[in-house]
């Protein structure tokens, strides 16, 4: 637990926002199976915002297909029309 949250301090550190994407992903996993379902969505939504920032549309298509029952619950970017399009919550944010 402790090397992922160095990895993704350090990515997030450094601007390696791929790296912190992949960090997160990984910590889910770990926590998911080790039963820890509350903590893995966490690091699987933090994942994805990486990946929505870092414009790995692949990537976040994969992870909307494969935990779309997590991803549907988020109010978070998605891409539309080629570009981010952000929801009206993190618009007031801007």
């Amino acid at each position: 637990m402790h090397f992922y949250e160095q990895a993704i301090r350090s990515a997030r550190e450094n601007g390696f926002v791929q790296n912190e994407g992949i960090a997160y992903e990984f910590a889910s996993a770990f926590y998911r199976a080790r039963g820890f379902e509350p903590f893995a969505d966490t690091y699987l939504r933090e994942a994805r915002s990486c990946y929505v920032r870092w414009g790995a549309r692949g990537k976040v298509k994969q992870l909307e297909a494969s935990y779309h029952q997590i991803i549907d619950r988020m109010p978070d970017a998605t891409f539309a029309d080629g570009g981010v399009q952000l929801d009206g919550a993190t618009r007031s944010r801007l």
